[in-house]
């Protein structure tokens, strides 16, 4: 081998180490590609790359399958290192001003977006505490026989009826006032009526009664005659005829007596019976030149052939409040059935803005709606005048139900006229004046319902003969007697 031969083998010998040196440089390279350590960067140059697993400790509790080590804000080194592991294809480094997605969890379809500059901050987990379940007030499955329920006082107009106005305070003899009872009779204590001290929904501190807490007669086995109620309208007058029992059928289980609960609050004995009823009024009723009283009695019927009596009792203290009626909303007088407010079931037809229609009509001949007023809207006595009625467009004057006292008529609007029957009142049977003084002949016009003169000149010249004196006023002896306060 020459020389020349000698230098081209090295110099093929060199190329063949440079080759080899440069392929294994080259593979170095390609190993080093499988596996990259991610250089320290700036917070501000930190953006989290797609698919990267980051381990950490606290873990951070996000929708994201991945976390994210805490950071303190109180470490001094600026820099935040995360150690990356590349579970699939190489990041692009063209991802520095993009924001990326975290992948979310299956239950979690809304990805959530981390910002580039927001250092991440621990989550701390609060434990939650349960809530107790308020479980909704629910009507009593077996409610007490002895209360009722009313829809008038469960909506959301009119007055409160837990916290019903007690109407003895508004009673007067004097002069007519809006929301009072103008009654022809002064109070009488010494009248029957009511237990006081077994009246527990009455609250005589606040002056108020509870209507749901009111105990009532309920239904039971005892039936009335069938109700009659027959109207005629001759030339310009209205006749009403009833035996005064309900037509709907509806009373309560009478006599009183079989409920000892009840008896404690009210000894009321009586036992409706059916009698004969009958009034009439002008179908174009007039204004009085003044409203006038209400006496004890009758004031008006009602559609259903039950006549109202006015809002108080024998002593002059209120009905509806005190004495017990039935559930029905009626009591006898002796036999004598009677409402002293309008059932609320008779309130039933209504007319095209939702006006009550007319369930009754009053002495003076004007009628009496139900409880709501135009748009269906429940009247209260601040939308009523003193006799507790209203002149009302097309309708005319009428006057109005409400659940307040005094419930139906607080004095005559127009003239009012007699009727051909005055029912029996308990009060009729207690002799207020001495032995020996001449009977009160105004109060017994008043509790007969009959003009003062027409009961002088039945009468006649002392000593009266009461029985013929009954029969000219086609009244019962007994009533007569009562009304004047004399014994046999």
């Amino acid at each position: 081998m020459n020389l020349g031969t000698f230098r081209k083998s090295k110099s093929m010998t060199e190329k063949i180490i440079s080759t080899g040196f440069i392929l294994a440089l080259l593979t170095i390279i390609a190993c080093s590609s499988e596996e990259v350590n991610v250089l320290p960067l700036k917070p501000s140059e930190l953006q989290p790359r797609t698919n990267v697993s980051l381990t950490s400790e606290p873990i951070l509790t996000t929708n994201a399958t991945e976390s994210i080590k805490s950071v303190s804000t109180n470490t001094p080194t600026p820099v935040t290192t995360y150690q990356a592991t590349i579970k699939t294809d190489p990041v692009s480094t063209r991802t520095t001003n993009q924001t990326q997605k975290f992948p979310v969890s299956t239950k979690d379809k809304t990805p959530e977006t981390v910002p580039p500059i927001q250092t991440p901050t621990p989550i701390v987990n609060t434990p939650t505490l349960k809530k107790e379940l308020v479980e909704p007030k629910l009507p009593d499955p077996t409610p007490n026989p002895f209360k009722i329920i009313s829809q008038i006082c469960n909506d959301e107009s009119g007055p409160v009826c837990s916290e019903l106005r007690l109407g003895d305070d508004y009673f007067t003899t004097t002069s007519p006032q809006k929301g009072y009872l103008y009654s022809c009779n002064a109070k009488n204590p010494n009248a029957p009526g009511s237990n006081t001290d077994r009246l527990t929904w009455v609250n005589f501190t606040m002056r108020t009664w509870n209507f749901f807490e009111k105990l009532w007669l309920p239904k039971g086995s005892f039936e009335a005659t069938p109700g009659s109620y027959e109207e005629t309208i001759i030339d310009n007058t209205r006749t009403i005829k009833t035996n005064n029992l309900p037509v709907d059928g509806k009373i309560g289980d009478w006599p009183m007596t079989d409920y000892p609960i009840l008896t404690e609050i009210d000894r009321n004995p009586g036992i409706p019976t059916s009698g004969e009823f009958s009034a009439s009024y002008s179908t174009d009723p007039s204004k009085a030149d003044s409203p006038s009283c209400v006496s004890l009695g009758p004031i008006g019927i009602t559609k259903n052939g039950v006549v109202i009596y006015n809002a108080s009792d024998a002593r002059g203290e209120d009905a509806v409040a005190k004495e017990i009626v039935d559930i029905y909303g009626g009591h006898p007088a002796m036999t004598d059935y009677h409402y002293h407010f309008i059932p609320e079931r008779l309130d039933n037809k209504f007319l095209d803005d939702g006006h009550s229609d007319i369930v009754g009509y009053i002495n003076d001949g004007f009628p009496i709606h139900g409880y709501k007023g135009s748009m269906g809207i429940e009247m209260t006595n601040k939308d009523l005048d003193m006799c507790h009625g209203h002149n009302h467009g097309a309708l005319g004057y009428h006057y109005h139900a409400t659940i307040e006292y005094p419930y139906t008529v607080g004095c005559y609007f127009g003239i009012p006229a007699p009727s051909d029957h005055v029912p029996r009142q308990p009060n009729m049977d207690v002799i207020n004046a001495p032995p020996n003084r001449n009977p009160d002949l105004s109060r017994a016009a008043s509790i007969l319902g009959v003009p003062e003169e027409s009961l002088r000149r039945a009468l006649g010249a002392p000593p009266p003969n009461l029985a013929e004196s009954a029969i000219i006023l086609g009244i019962d002896e007994e009533m007569l007697r009562a009304a004047l306060g004399l014994s046999r």
